[in-house]
């Protein structure tokens, strides 16, 4: 009976991030671009300094990417890949964002595979790109958010919150846009 539950609450967010990245990964640069995103695809591997601000939480979450998926290929795919896990990964959060705050599964799922279709997230994840890390770590950030207002008074719930501000602090590392949060966060 457990087992059923576990698959009933991560089986569509897995199913949507499964569906999320092989659209994505047919569309997937295969190899070196320009400008921002050959830049990435450079500092990552090797953990080097991107422009200004540096993107420090990409950088090294990338350099841990290229070591975890060395079998798909050249470095540059695999920085490429790195985006569209982020990606996936997103609309698999926002699955359950969507189902914690609606209480209905369709509306999640639907939302969910809206979310990593959308012309903007879609073009993010289908090469080197620091927005996409950004979406996965405000989705995390939200849900856990969500998590801590939703639970008891207690350990776990403080936990949330403690979880939450990690996040939150590495999203702030990976992009100044995550400065913008602050009010809503703190409210």
């Amino acid at each position: 009976m457990v087992r059923w539950r576990a698959m009933d609450r991560i089986g569509p967010p897995l199913a949507v991030a499964v569906v999320a990245l092989v659209a994505i990964r047919l569309a997937l640069l295969p190899g070196v671009d320009f400008w921002d995103t050959g830049e990435l695809q450079t500092v990552g591997p090797v953990m080097g300094t991107a422009h200004p601000t540096g993107f420090p939480t990409y950088v090294l979450l990338a350099w841990l990417a290229n070591l975890v998926l060395s079998p798909f290929g050249e470095p540059a795919l695999r920085m490429n890949l790195f985006s569209a896990l982020c990606v996936a990964g997103a609309a698999a959060l926002t699955v359950d964002l969507v189902r914690a705050l609606t209480r209905s599964l369709p509306l999640g799922v639907a939302a969910g595979l809206g979310l990593a279709l959308t012309e903007f997230v879609w073009s993010i994840g289908t090469h080197a790109e620091t927005h996409s890390l950004h979406l996965l770590l405000g989705a995390i950030l939200l849900r856990l958010l969500i998590a801590w207002a939703d639970g008891e008074p207690g350990r776990a719930t403080d936990r949330r919150l403690l979880a939450a501000a990690v996040v939150y602090g590495l999203a702030v590392g990976n992009h100044s846009l995550t400065l913008l949060l602050a009010p809503a966060v703190g409210l």
